[in-house]
């Protein structure tokens, strides 16, 4: 039953929300009801992290709804999030979006001008995160294992954190339009990613301390 809710939500979620994040390029004092409709409907740019938001948000009451262990399931989910990614951006190595500015060097007289491959980047460094979010997967529920009870949440707050971190930072490379406060709409959802993980890997390792 689980499944099949979640086979019939997570698209239109996934596409509203990566939709719906365009708003952050547009003033706030223009903000309303109606923009974000026109947005919705009729935009047709999408962001992969915003994509993630609304049904994170729905699987997570769904999770709560049917009594799941909501840490093992958010566990598994955002341990394969960074491999996605990762084979995501090949097609926007393939089809040359999301690339970064130009780049010019010289070498023994020889100049060359290339635009930084940031899709290749961003491939690199999802793929680090899923290594090492894999391995502490496998130690957290290893098959007898006692410490997910304690520790459960702490490869989600990683991959928040990691990945918000990693993204933020890149960000500086490439060729996005400023959406408020001098950060792109990329870098705004980063801070908010790498503060949610804080608080969640707060709350593990406070759990942690508790049971000694």
């Amino acid at each position: 039953r689980f499944f099949l809710i979640i086979a019939f939500i997570i698209l239109p979620a996934g596409y509203v929300s990566s939709r719906a994040a365009n708003i952050f390029y547009h003033p706030s004092e223009f903000w309303s009801f109606s923009l974000f409709s026109d947005i919705v409907s009729s935009q047709s740019y999408h962001t992969f992290h915003a994509s993630l938001v609304l049904p994170t948000v729905l699987i997570s009451a769904l999770l709560f709804v049917m009594r799941f262990r909501f840490w093992d399931v958010s566990d598994a989910f955002f341990l394969y999030i960074p491999l996605s990614n990762a084979i995501g951006r090949v097609a926007c190595f393939l089809v040359g979006c999301c690339w970064g500015g130009p780049v010019g060097f010289s070498v023994f007289g020889f100049d060359f001008d290339f635009y930084n491959p940031v899709p290749l980047y961003d491939i690199a460094y999802n793929l680090g995160i899923f290594l090492v979010l894999r391995k502490m997967h496998g130690r957290l529920y290893a098959p007898g294992s006692q410490v997910r009870s304690v520790e459960g949440g702490k490869v989600t707050a990683l991959y928040l954190i990691l990945y918000g971190d990693a993204r933020f930072l890149i960000e500086f490379i490439r060729t996005e339009s400023v959406a408020a406060w001098g950060l792109t709409q990329a870098q705004i959802v980063m801070i908010v990613f790498v503060a949610i993980g804080s608080v969640i890997l707060a709350g593990v390792l406070l759990k942690m301390g508790t049971y000694g």
